[in-house]
């Protein structure tokens, strides 16, 4: 069935009493969600839109539905370049927009790019605007990277210098994408390091002859990823058998437990479940042997506890890696998390011995009670500390950025630097922020030597008849030599601050604190905007990857499209 063009009534007076035509309210709907207009063809969703809208009303067709696209996209874009001239236009020439980018190689084997705008408004807020993503056309090198990005801020006609920070992931392609455009990179490498001991623990799609399965990583070692899955056999066979179930119930009965430990199977979606389903399974396993050793009714067990006591050590090793990895993916996590990640990841694992955990009643690390670790966990955490060692490797570069974003941060104020990595941090925020005032009151030129005072009061005159403000020369140097010293102030202030809650908002202490350190709000702005990882990027993908499977779909029509729907939803709800 072909589609018709659009056969309104507005003429009629029911429809003029409208406040809005209503096929106009369905084609911006179907425009806006990305739903092509032929599946609502359908016999029943035809049958209802007739019974709401009368039996003359008839959906709306494709160039509609496009018109209407095009006009909301024109739209969106008007708001996100209104949006952003109102961010910068708070302080002119200095740099405070981040932008994010990644590629993602498409069903049909065409390389998209996905560029995100990261920004914080006068109210303090962090937003994310979806700005671009679309087909690359070119070979995927750095150059051509930079130069799709260059082109879309030149076609919105935004400033070059606004752009502070370019941040991409540390694939060889897009590591130099910051330095071809000349701006401070921040390759983020941090969620990657968090991520990768799910590598060396568990089996990863693999796709052979064209057939997908389950194997060992190419860097894991296969003794421990054998334990784990034993592990993860015993958790499924403990959760799923009612007659295991009716053994683990003694054992709750054994070990005196109020609420029920149901022994987990691990969902490989956050590192929590990983780490509680080895050490509840430690724990169970262990009363289950030792209530079998006063019940020898009980089924035959192994009699060594060596297995059980590597869950817990590997429990142990993984421990430091789930606190960073639920530090980077609480929300919209900022750069300044970067550095200490890292540097708590690398004082857990070049540690001989002993493992911390983090304590059950206090937000602090224990000691594990064991002197040594277990074989395999000695193992897994020298393949860890290789991995840790190898992605500080891409810290050099970005490491006055980072420090800068972790002394700005309430939670941390560079407390795990070094004295010089603070000194030489503070002294480099002071001069940016003494820069930036002197941009904002810039000196006024030298006044040449009047040959005779009637000359000068003529000058000052006229001055005042422009409506000019006369200020001497002495009184304005005071004043911005007065503003350096308040900015000085309140970085001492603030260093000899006390650290606030690592779940805490850092924005919000900076909104609750913005009168007493107002000198240092653009800094904030320009530095706590900066995201830890491409993750946003990524997730745009994870969203776009169902629409463009969609064939019937018009492929010119497809990234106006997904800009238009995945933007919105950003710009709009923040998703």
């Amino acid at each position: 069935m072909h589609m018709q063009e659009l056969r309104t009534t507005c003429e009629s007076k029911q429809c003029m009493a409208l406040p809005e035509c209503p096929t106009q309210v369905i084609a911006t709907g179907l425009a806006m969600d990305r739903v092509p207009p032929f599946w609502s063809e359908r016999d029943g969703l035809s049958f209802m839109f007739k019974k709401l809208l009368g039996p003359h009303w008839r959906l709306p067709c494709h160039s509609t539905v496009n018109r209407h696209q095009q006009d909301l996209l024109q739209s969106l874009r008007g708001r996100v370049s209104d949006l952003v001239r109102a961010t910068c236009n708070q302080n002119p020439g200095y740099g405070i927009l981040t932008v994010s980018h990644d590629l993602w190689q498409a069903p049909d084997n065409l390389h998209y790019q996905c560029q995100i705008l990261h920004f914080i408004d006068a109210d303090l807020v962090r937003r994310r605007i979806l700005y671009y993503v679309d087909k690359l056309g070119v070979q995927k090198t750095s150059a051509n990277q930079a130069t799709r990005i260059k082109a879309v801020w030149n076609e919105r006609g935004w400033d070059h210098k606004q752009m502070a920070v370019c941040i991409s992931d540390c694939t060889a392609s897009a590591r130099n994408v910051a330095a071809d455009m000349g701006v401070q990179g921040a390759l983020c490498g941090a969620h990657i390091t968090a991520l990768e001991p799910r590598r060396q623990v568990f089996k990863v799609p693999r796709q052979t002859d064209g057939v997908q399965t389950l194997q060992v990583h190419e860097d894991a070692l296969p003794e421990v990823v054998e334990h784990m899955e034993a592990v993860r056999a015993r958790a499924k066979l403990y959760r799923f058998t009612e007659a295991k179930r009716q053994e683990m119930d003694n054992v709750q009965k054994f070990l005196a437990d109020t609420k029920p430990k149901r022994v987990l199977i691990d969902s490989s979606a956050k590192w929590s479940s990983t780490v509680e389903m080895l050490e509840r399974e430690f724990t169970l396993r262990a009363a289950y042997l030792e209530l079998k050793a006063r019940h020898p009714s009980c089924r035959e067990l192994p009699a060594s506890l060596d297995t059980f006591t590597a869950s817990r050590d590997i429990a142990g090793v993984l421990r430091p890696f789930q606190l960073c990895t639920n530090l980077l993916q609480g929300g919209a996590a900022c750069a300044s998390v970067v550095l200490p990640c890292f540097k708590a990841l690398e004082s857990q694992l070049q540690a001989a011995e002993p493992v911390y955990v983090q304590a059950d009643t206090a937000p602090t690390l224990k000691p594990l009670q064991e002197e040594h670790l277990h074989t395999l966990a000695r193992a897994l955490r020298d393949r860890l500390r290789s991995q840790l060692a190898k992605e500080n490797q891409h810290l050099e570069w970005q490491r006055p950025v980072l420090l800068k974003c972790t002394l700005l941060d309430p939670r941390f104020r560079l407390r795990n630097g070094t004295v010089q990595e603070r000194e030489g941090t503070v002294s480099a925020l002071y001069d940016e922020g003494a820069r930036l005032l002197s941009a904002e009151r810039p000196e006024e030129a030298p006044i040449a030597q009047a040959v005779s005072p009637r000359r000068q009061m003529k000058r000052s005159f006229l001055a005042m008849m422009d409506g000019e403000p006369t200020v001497d020369a002495a009184d304005e140097s005071s004043l911005r030599r007065q503003e350096r010293q308040a900015l000085k102030r309140q970085l001492s202030s603030y260093m000899h601050g006390a650290n606030i809650e690592k779940d805490a908002d850092p924005l919000e202490w900076w909104r609750e604190h913005r009168h007493e350190f107002h000198h240092m709000l653009p800094l904030v702005k320009k530095y706590l905007a900066v995201p830890a990882s491409t993750a946003d990027a990524e997730r745009i993908f994870s969203l776009a990857k169902a629409f463009l499977a969609d064939n019937r779909q018009r492929a010119e029509a497809m990234s106006d499209a997904l800009e238009l729907s995945l933007g919105l939803s950003l710009l709009d709800l923040q998703l």
